[in-house]
C-alpha cells in the first residue's frame, strides 16, 4: 500500500453507469457510493473508479458491504477569475463482504 492509499468499509448505496470522455471515449470512468455510520454521523462518499479499475464493480449490488481500498486525489479550476480545488477519491479496487 502507498502513502497516500486508504481502506473504508460501508454499504452500497449507488452504482453509476459507465462514463465516457475525452475524444472517442479515452476516458471511461464510474461512481459508487457507499454509506459509513461512525456512531456520531452518516456519511455518503462518493469514489470514482477509472478506467480496468472499473471491473471490479461488477458483482457488487446496492445495500452489500464492501471494503473500497482508494487514493485521494485533488484537481482545481479557475472560473470567472475564481480558483477552486476539489478533492476526488479515486477507488482502486473493492472487495464484497
Amino acid at each position: 500500500m502507498e502513502e497516500n492509499d486508504f481502506t473504508i468499509k460501508g454499504d452500497v448505496v449507488f452504482i453509476g453507469q459507465h462514463e465516457n470522455f475525452g475524444h472517442i471515449s479515452q476516458f471511461q470512468k464510474r461512481i459508487v457510493v457507499i454509506k459509513t455510520d461512525d456512531g456520531k454521523k452518516v456519511s455518503e462518499s462518493p469514489f470514482t473508479f477509472y478506467g480496468d479499475d472499473m471491473d471490479c464493480i461488477e458483482g457488487i449490488g446496492i445495500g452489500d458491504t464492501i471494503n473500497i481500498n482508494f487514493s485521494v486525489r485533488g484537481f482545481s479550476s479557475i472560473k470567472v477569475g475564481v480558483k477552486r480545488f476539489y478533492p476526488e477519491m479515486v477507488g482502486k479496487n473493492l472487495t464484497k463482504l
